[in-house]
């Protein structure tokens, strides 16, 4: 019981603390006020790009109400939802897309999340395949989401609910079905304990009566970006600083991206892969040769599956990108090297346009 009041405490002092920057989404850590989040909308502002799954079931359902059309996916991160230094009547990319498709009868379809690995976009490629007629898909592979090996909060769970585990007999279904067991597993552990009935009655009083208690879950993400930003001062990280391969989760997600390319073979799904742009004004974050070698590796596993391999690395010139808000603790705007203008995604949009339509892909 002591530890309880101990551990109370010490959290009414750090959610006092949290109380500057209360607006800050922690999967967007890296945006800041040079680079505006916008998503695209069909015609009666109905779904057509999502950032997370719990929106699908309204998407599925404007899909049906267009008429059922058949659909051309893009699976990509923040660079997709974003627009540096945006101005009044800029769109992004998938926007453009959706627009120019429409008229085919096809949907031009995106589902975009910050920081995403292949690993959660084989499990949400996986879902969307189940439910909707995807003809091509569109894959970036970022070298920088070859370092990420989570799979985010509530990804697991949504899939549980909507999909039957039991019929696929892949390791990383396995595995997040591992993990969703156990998270259960340990909150079950609870179930009807004194600590449990304590904790009850405390959370509802301090939900009732205090404001900060009531907005713990985002201020804990609030917690999160002081600490990123303190780390970055403290060891004078920077979007320049290189980015080194990570062995365990690169290969992690090497292996994903061959199971979405398995996959859309399976199903007879066309499969467009390019490595995305980057700025080339400045010197790349990482390594050159590991650099090299991921692009190799990329387009050698597109071939052997099939896919339609594309290096879109020196597309966009350099006066379209621009800066970003810092990810330390000064103020000072940073090299972006994610995120570009309004112009970049119509150079994007238009050169994936030129190779879907003259080389492949709706066969």
């Amino acid at each position: 019981m002591y530890r309880l009041l101990i551990a109370l405490i010490i959290s009414l002092v750090v959610l006092s603390f949290l109380t500057k920057d209360q607006n800050q989404n922690f999967d967007e850590l890296a945006f800041g006020i040079e680079t505006t989040g916008s998503n695209a909308k069909g015609e009666n502002n109905d779904l057509i790009h999502i950032e997370k799954l719990n929106d699908f079931e309204e998407l599925y359902t404007d899909w049906i109400n267009r008429g059922e059309n058949d659909i051309i996916l893009l699976l990509g991160n923040s660079q997709y939802h974003t627009i540096n230094q945006m101005k009044k009547g800029d769109v992004v990319l998938s926007q453009i897309l959706y627009d120019y498709y429409k008229k085919d009868d096809i949907d031009f379809i995106t589902n975009s999340l910050p920081n995403v690995n292949l690993q959660e976009q084989y499990l949400i490629f996986e879902y969307f395949s189940r439910r909707l007629p995807i003809k091509l898909l569109i894959l970036p592979v970022f070298m920088d989401d070859t370092r990420e090996d989570d799979i985010r909060f509530g990804l697991p769970e949504y899939l549980k609910k909507n999909v039957n585990y039991s019929q696929n007999n892949s390791v990383i279904h396995k595995l997040f079905s591992t993990e969703i067991q156990q998270t259960q597993d340990d909150i079950a552990g609870l179930k009807e304990t004194f600590q449990e009935k304590v904790e009850y009655s405390i959370n509802q009083y301090l939900n009732k009566h205090s404001q900060k208690w009531s907005r713990r879950g985002s201020l804990r993400s609030e917690l999160f970006i002081k600490l990123y930003r303190f780390r970055n001062s403290l060891f004078g990280i920077t979007p320049s600083s290189k980015r080194k391969k990570i062995t365990g989760p690169y290969k992690n997600n090497i292996y994903a991206y061959k199971l979405i390319l398995g996959h859309c073979q399976s199903l007879g799904i066309n499969a467009l892969i390019y490595i995305p742009p980057i700025r080339n004004d400045v010197e790349i974050p990482y390594d050159k040769k590991e650099y090299i070698d991921f692009k190799n590796e990329i387009k050698n596993i597109a071939k052997m599956n099939d896919a339609y391999f594309l290096d879109f690395e020196n597309i966009i010139p350099q006066e379209y990108w621009g800066s970003k808000a810092s990810t330390a603790i000064d103020n000072d705007l940073e090299t972006d090297f994610m995120h570009f203008q309004f112009k970049g995604h119509k150079i994007l949009a238009d050169t994936l346009l030129m190779h879907i339509n003259s080389d492949i892909l709706l066969r």
